[in-house]
């Protein structure tokens, strides 16, 4: 059997998590880095150490995610490698469930998915599912018939869901990887119960799920604590009602006066709840992200506004917009408006307007010389 380890094709690089999702948008938890490697010896002993297919799904907590990228790609939907691209969602009977994982693994750490656009793999643990992903920097369709192929009867479905950067790629934007070393599958796999891929790599060998617990633990008794603080402090004022989902007619509202709290618009990727709040004196509503809300912005709202929605302002008495000595022929009066649209709940400007746009230039009328 063969002893000596190989080099891979690519750097891959190794994390875990505890978010509710696998949503590199959405993350309110550190991801941990549980190290890298970029030789065969390398992978498998991570493999080996996480319990290999007979023990990777009981050393595993409940919620978690186990994710493998490319070193080059940033763990974030900003990433050049994934902002243009998606990921492949692998359904698979639970039972398959680590020996699919192993499997997609094994052919991309090899490049033998076929698609140089392969820039990760996740699995995604939850109480009651457990999912495999493999991200891509674009849409190729033969990425399905190549996840089919590996997996073979395994797979029971497969189906692409694209990110939403909202940007076009230009011709070339997207890069790809160039692939210089390719190894089959079954001399890869030779590889798995040497000696040498029995060593527990040096991150793993120290890191424990309670400090990604205790971390999230920390967090969302903070969390808690701001949302308490907010609701006592407003409840006298408004009433709530915490949604999972908005209708048209809300999300409409949010996107025109944004988020009380963020001033952020609605968003397809959100995944957290939301907070309908209703005037108890003038009985309009406003929509709040209910994630935006933390200890230091609680107390910003206004507890009420005016029925107007307007205010007025004195001109400063050395505004040169109102001096009373004429500069202008009798007859005419130069001027300038500018006006600042501001949120409903907060002091936030939203908009400015101002005519005439270029401060050189003024407003003349007529004047009445009588």
């Amino acid at each position: 059997m063969e002893s000596e380890d190989v080099q891979l094709n690519d750097k891959w690089r190794v994390f875990c998590d505890v978010n509710e999702n696998d949503n590199l948008e959405s993350m309110k938890y550190k991801m941990f880095d549980l190290g890298e490697f970029d030789t065969a010896f390398g992978f498998w002993c991570f493999w080996n150490s996480f319990g290999g297919e007979q023990g990777l799904l009981q050393r595993l907590p409940e919620n978690c995610n186990l994710r493998m990228l490319r070193h080059r790609v940033e763990p974030n939907y900003e990433s050049v490698y994934l902002k243009h691209g998606g990921v492949w969602n692998i359904e698979c009977e639970m039972d398959h469930l680590a020996q699919c994982l192993n499997m997609l693994l094994a052919a991309a750490v090899c490049e033998g998915m076929g698609d140089r656009s392969v820039m990760a793999v996740c699995l995604a643990k939850r109480e009651s599912t457990v999912e495999l992903k493999v991200y891509v920097s674009q849409f190729e369709k033969e990425g399905e018939y190549m996840c089919k192929m590996i997996l073979g009867a395994f797979c029971e479905g497969c189906s692409f869901e694209k990110f939403k950067s909202g940007l076009e790629p230009s011709p070339g934007e997207i890069p790809r990887v160039e692939i210089k070393r390719k190894y089959k599958i079954k001399r890869f796999k030779q590889f798995q119960n040497l000696k040498e891929t029995k060593i527990i790599p040096e991150k793993l060998a120290s890191f424990q799920w309670k400090e990604l617990f205790q971390l999230k633990a920390k967090e969302t008794s903070v969390a808690e604590e701001s949302l308490e603080q907010f609701f006592n402090t407003y409840a006298d004022y408004f009433d709530f009602e915490v949604k999972n989902e908005l209708n048209d007619a809300r999300k409409h509202l949010l996107n025109v006066e944004g988020c009380c709290i963020s001033f952020k618009q609605f968003e397809d990727d959100y995944k957290g709840k939301y907070v309908v709040m209703r005037s108890k004196l003038l009985h309009c509503q406003h929509v709040m992200l209910l994630d935006e809300v933390s200890i230091e912005n609680a107390y910003q709202l206004k507890k009420y506004h005016c029925t107007s929605f307007y205010e007025c302002y004195r001109h400063g008495k050395d505004d040169p917009s109102m001096n009373p000595i004429p500069r202008d022929p009798l007859g005419t009066l130069s001027c300038s408006i500018s006006v600042n649209v501001c949120h409903l709940l907060n002091d936030n400007p939203m908009m400015e307007i101002k005519y005439p746009k270029n401060p050189s230039q003024t407003i003349r009328s007529l004047r009445d010389s009588r």
